[in-house]
């Protein structure tokens, strides 16, 4: 009996296979249950980056100028100068474009105003920062004024 025993103690030798585990499957859940609350984020002020104005916009605005019967240089130094499109050289452009046309035009020509003033501003802070740079030590005054003082 003992044999037995010892037959029935010792398995018969099966090779040795891993379970089968079914593969992982991704769990679907309906949107509503899973939905976050929306939290009103505060709103942050973006600077803009400066619109740059191509040379084919400049032409075609020249010829819009001219075509109105007025001074390219004339009609930009003016709208430079003062920020803004003059009521004379408004009329000029409704009458020969009419008023949509002309209205898009000075909204135009003050963007160039405004573009070409802040790249004249940062040209000129570069070279205030230059020349304080190249002095610093010999004088205590600005950048602007030494270059003021400089070009006098």
């Amino acid at each position: 009996m003992t044999e037995q025993v010892a037959a029935v103690a010792q398995p018969a030798a099966t090779p040795v296979v891993a379970p089968v585990t079914p593969a992982a499957q991704p769990v679907v859940t309906p949107a509503a249950a899973t939905a976050q609350p929306v939290v009103a984020q505060p709103v942050v002020a973006v600077e803009q980056p400066a619109k740059v104005v191509s040379t084919s916009e400049r032409e075609a605005l020249n010829g819009f100028i001219e075509e109105a019967g007025l001074g390219i240089q004339d009609t930009i130094s003016q709208v430079t100068k003062d920020g803004t499109v003059s009521p004379a050289i408004l009329k000029a452009l409704v009458d020969k474009h009419g008023e949509r046309v002309a209205a898009l035009l000075a909204s135009q020509m003050e963007t160039l105003a405004t573009v070409s003033k802040a790249e004249a501003a940062k040209r000129d802070q570069t070279i205030y920062s230059l020349v304080e740079n190249e002095f610093k030590g010999v004088t205590e005054q600005s950048g602007k004024d030494s270059w003021n003082e400089l070009a006098t």
